[in-house]
């Protein structure tokens, strides 16, 4: 029987650009689903909205193929008034702190997570699913599951919306009482959480480049400050999440060759494992650190767009079938066996 590896889809923010992440689930879904399924999906910001969706691919068929269907109905075509709503200037006088409400976007959100679906995510046989969101009190990240201890469907839903709020640009969402914001200002790609629920194998969707490229023109406006200051920001917390997940691959990878170098010789296999186990290399085999691969490659060959607000339908559909392009060359063979 061909055995199955515990592997780990894990989407970064990016607003709009979301449909290229669709497009790359979509592909995974119609060519290997029979060959397995993901055990971990997480997500920030964007991500995070796809990301218990993409779990319930997981199941059967018949909620595989629906999730499916509504990931892309909503990625295709859902617009910006959809989501947002853009305060009149009289309010924002009077509280001047973000520019849209997003009550919409939690509607939208009560509606396609049903609530038998949501209860099926808390289920054993569920793959483990996650979003990051961020407590803007304390700085930190915040990890929330539909697995965690008494969580309902609407404490996980605001947890969505909460990590998809981009600060200024969108109301922040109150969670047990803080005011929360987007995951993307901690943990853009939010690998840590798959390493430490034991991926061996990890497959990571990033909605732009692996690293920024030069920004031509002038910073002539608060607007391409801000947004310049913001990207410079994300692009170093991404890339150290990325770093991160390929340091422990590498250090799993040499455990392996290792323990299979010196198989035969069980005085070498004792001493080589008392090593591992020292205090200094916890960081890398403690827990349930499994990671020995990752496929990299799936992220936008160009820069979709500088505005990730940008929900325009037709544009988004074009984002799904790059995205749909880019799982074709990228994964040729099933990541699950």
């Amino acid at each position: 029987m061909t055995s199955r590896r515990k592997t780990a889809l894990v989407i970064s923010g990016g607003g709009a650009k979301g449909a290229f992440a669709v497009g790359v689930i979509k592909h995974l879904y119609s060519e290997f689903r029979k060959s397995g399924w993901f055990s971990i999906v997480g997500g920030s910001s964007v991500g995070a909205l796809i990301s218990p969706f993409a779990a319930l691919m997981g199941g059967p068929d018949d909620i595989g193929d629906e999730a499916l269907s509504i990931m892309l109905d909503t990625f295709t075509n859902t617009t910006k008034d959809d989501v947002l709503e853009k305060r009149h200037f009289l309010q924002r006088i009077r509280r001047s702190n973000y520019i849209h409400e997003t009550d919409s976007l939690e509607e939208l959100l009560t509606d396609l997570l049903k609530p038998e679906w949501f209860g099926w995510l808390q289920s054993e046989e569920a793959p483990h699913c996650y979003v990051v969101y961020t407590n803007f009190r304390t700085g930190e990240k915040t990890v929330t599951s539909p697995r965690d201890p008494n969580i309902d469907r609407k404490d996980f839903i605001r947890a969505m919306r909460a990590s998809a709020s981009i600060p200024i640009y969108m109301e922040g969402t109150s969670v047990n009482g803080e005011v929360c914001y987007d995951g993307g200002l901690r943990d853009p790609l939010p690998t840590e959480e798959a390493i430490r629920q034991g991926a061996e194998v990890m497959v990571p969707v990033l909605l732009t480049l692996p690293r920024m490229k030069n920004e031509d023109g002038d910073f002539n406006s608060l607007r391409k400050v801000l947004f310049r200051a913001v990207g410079i920001l994300l692009d170093e917390c991404k890339f150290n999440d990325i770093q991160l997940a390929e340091l422990i691959c590498s250090a799993n990878v040499l455990r392996e060759k290792l323990m299979d170098e010196f198989k035969d010789d069980e005085e070498v296999l004792s001493r080589i494992e008392k090593i591992f186990e020292e205090e200094e290399f916890q960081k890398f085999y403690g827990g349930r650190k499994k990671l020995s691969r990752i496929i990299h490659g799936l992220q936008p060959d160009n820069e979709l767009s500088e505005d990730i607000l940008a929900i325009e339908p037709e544009q988004m559909k074009k984002w799904v079938k790059k995205g749909e392009k880019k799982a074709k060359e990228i994964v040729t063979v099933s990541p699950f066996l």
